[in-house]
């Protein structure tokens, strides 16, 4: 084959590429930019026009629709959220009793404004999903969020259980939040983000019984009065209906009137936050970081011995310099995860190199450190950091 031919193979390659439509897994496995969403959303549209029967094809085209809408930087489009519900009311004619227009249908209703007060519609249609298939990791996600807003715990452990069996964590991710339970204090209250630091680390309390002394708070979840509520009456806290149901203009805003009242109130009840919440420019001085969890605190802490003890006496640390994380990249993106890493271990490098030890705590902490700084393109700017004094 000469050159041309060559560059012309690798032109037509190229061309189908941008034009073959391309499986939308959950966001919260594998994101793309918003600009790959908006390309597959007309490819995925022509899939389900010719093949109106496919079921795949139409939960493609609507997790398209909804990524490109959630992560559009000029904000949600009025025209796809139309396209939504109407791809919606579409799959229950051409696909009805599948688990693809479940999801759909639990996802597209959630959405809406009022989802909370759909509590039962919502709950029936995760039910014919899971009739059809038990071991189904996102319609068991959605039941356990509807348990744990409604207040029906009977049968959470069994749904717990299920999903653990399903495998839709990996080892990695697993390891990961074992060491988050293991980041904070006897009887606190841990703030999670989203699915990769709540379900794991809830699947680790119900199914495998650690550190069932603490209390996990959903974020988002935790602008549901009833629900947070009832999770602080876990630690004995009452706070008044004013605050509970007081608007912010965000859910960390919110969370920041939680945790202060909490404080003010209840000060010797623990309060973290998960490194994944993003809550530090909230907060300002008052997180201190404890391992992959921050603490707050309205004084000034010393919190490096907490920190040395908990990363190493009680993490399990050995699987990051396995080579599990390849085969994992699908699934909860590991590296994103692990990336927060950096924070407890430049810390405790730092903290021994002021003290002028060197020793192979300090090698293992420095080469992750600049491994997962790399992968975000960071790497000069962390050695930098290291080098430092």
């Amino acid at each position: 084959m000469n050159k041309l031919k060559i560059i012309t193979f690798f032109c037509f390659c190229a061309f189908l590429l941008a034009y073959t439509p391309e499986k939308i897994h959950r966001i919260t496995k594998q994101q793309h930019e918003f600009s790959f969403y908006k390309e597959q959303i007309p490819l995925w549209k022509k899939e389900v026009n010719n093949k109106p029967k496919d079921a795949a094809a139409w939960e493609n085209y609507y997790l398209a629709l909804r990524y490109a809408n959630m992560l559009d930087p000029e904000g949600s489009q009025g025209d796809r959220v139309t396209a939504m519900h109407e791809a919606v009311n579409n799959m229950e004619e051409a696909i009805p009793n599948t688990v693809e227009f479940y999801h759909c249908k639990v996802m597209d209703l959630n959405s809406k404004t009022g989802a909370s007060k759909q509590g039962e519609k919502i709950m029936a249609y995760i039910e014919k999903g899971l009739a059809i298939n038990p071991l189904d990791d996102a319609l068991l996600q959605d039941m356990i969020v509807r348990c744990e807003l409604d207040g029906k715990t009977s049968k959470l452990k069994e749904y717990y259980t299920k999903l653990y069996n399903s495998h839709v964590n990996t080892y990695t991710v697993m390891e990961y939040n074992y060491n988050v339970l293991m980041s904070v204090e006897p009887g606190a209250i841990v703030f999670t983000n989203g699915d990769n630091d709540s379900y794991p680390v809830w699947m680790l309390q119900q199914v495998k019984g650690l550190r069932q002394d603490v209390s996990i708070i959903n974020m988002y979840m935790a602008q549901i009065p009833t629900y947070l509520k009832r999770m602080l009456k876990q630690k004995n806290i009452e706070l008044s209906d004013a605050i509970l149901n007081t608007e912010a203009k965000n859910e960390e805003e919110f969370i920041k009137r939680i945790v202060l009242e909490i404080n003010k109130k209840y000060p010797t009840v623990p309060v973290f936050f998960a490194l994944t919440c993003g809550v530090q420019g909230v907060f300002e001085d008052s997180l201190y970081c404890t391992g992959l969890a921050y603490k707050f605190s309205s004084l000034h802490m010393d919190n490096i011995q907490a920190l040395q003890n908990n990363i190493e006496n009680k993490f399990h640390i050995d699987y990051l310099s396995t080579n599990l994380l390849p085969s994992d990249s699908l699934n909860q993106d590991p590296d994103n995860l692990n990336a927060n890493y950096t924070v407890p271990f430049a810390m405790l490098y730092k903290h021994y190199k002021n003290k002028g030890e060197n020793n192979a705590r300090m090698d293992f902490y420095k080469k992750h450190c600049l491994l997962y700084a790399a992968k975000k393109g960071k790497e000069a700017e962390m050695k930098e950091y290291l080098d430092g004094k």
